[in-house]
């Protein structure tokens, strides 16, 4: 709101809404100069009519009389001319520079990387981006101001969430306005449920995104999936039922040996277990 005002102000001084005190324009500077010019000339003439009734005056004394009135008038209308031009120029010129330069224009990655400065000096592991909270977060950024003038707090969250981030992600979303990227981070960290979002330790994925100094960051982490057996019951599970470690839901349970696979996983590691931890565990790796 404040750098709206600023913007304002400047543009009025640029259309010559405000004009400098104490000083005039070149129109006045003529007009003086040239009733200047008027007034001494008249008088010039009325001596020379004077004189000239009575015959003490010869031609060459009135043109001198004049030229001692109209040298001054042009050196006056030369000089007040470039002194208003200046002033003038000053004027419009400079309060422009000074209302870009107090435009906040950094972008979400400063914003990004800032988010993760704050998190490593808190001991807090920094968030990998992320494309799919990246999806699509210009315009939830305008949603987000839509909601502000209608007093509506992240306005349209969960039907954007629900459009473009997986069903297994937990997101938490932050929001705020500052100069710098540490005001933004500053303003969260004024607010106990902010700073709790952004020292999550859980949060491992995020993306952000800034402009006019308004600052969005989309944090997440990602639930693994839920394993679902490939066994219905039929007769295919065949072999001994053997104890095993469930690591997707972390406990002990039975299963028949022919349910175990035995593979290299995308870390370049050999397992052996079920298909469900299997697509548990590499969705696990994706995530880190």
């Amino acid at each position: 709101m404040v750098d709206a005002l600023v913007l304002g102000t400047s543009e009025e001084t640029l259309a010559g809404s405000s004009p400098v005190p104490g000083t005039m324009n070149w129109q006045q500077a003529i007009l003086i100069a040239t009733v200047f010019m008027g007034v001494g000339s008249t008088i010039v003439l009325f001596i020379f009519l004077f004189l000239k009734i009575y015959r003490k005056v010869h031609a060459w004394a009135i043109v001198f009389l004049l030229l001692l009135f109209m040298i001054p008038a042009g050196l006056l209308i030369y000089i007040l001319g470039e002194k208003n031009a200046s002033l003038l120029q000053t004027s419009q010129v400079a309060p422009n520079t000074q209302s870009i330069s107090q435009t906040p224009n950094f972008t979400g990655q400063q914003l990004f990387d800032a988010v993760n400065e704050y998190r490593k000096a808190n001991n807090v592991s920094p968030l990998k981006l992320d494309s799919n909270l990246c999806n699509n977060l210009a315009q939830r950024y305008l949603d987000i101001k839509a909601g502000l003038d209608e007093g509506v707090a992240h306005k349209g969250m969960e039907a954007w969430a629900k459009k473009f981030v997986p069903d297994n992600y937990s997101i938490s979303e932050d929001f705020a306005w500052g100069n710098t990227p540490e005001e933004v981070i500053h303003a969260w960290e004024g607010s106990p449920g902010h700073r709790l979002s952004i020292l999550n330790k859980d949060y491992k994925v995020g993306c952000s995104y800034a402009a006019e100094g308004y600052g969005i960051i989309e944090l997440a982490y990602i639930v693994p999936r839920k394993a679902v057996s490939t066994y219905t019951g039929d007769g295919t599970r065949t072999g001994q039922i053997i104890p095993y470690h469930d690591w997707c839901n972390n406990k002990n349970i039975s299963v028949y040996e022919n349910e175990l696979i035995t593979k290299k996983s995308s870390d370049g590691k050999i397992y052996t277990m079920t298909q469900g931890d299997w697509d548990c565990y590499e969705t696990y790796l994706k995530s880190q």
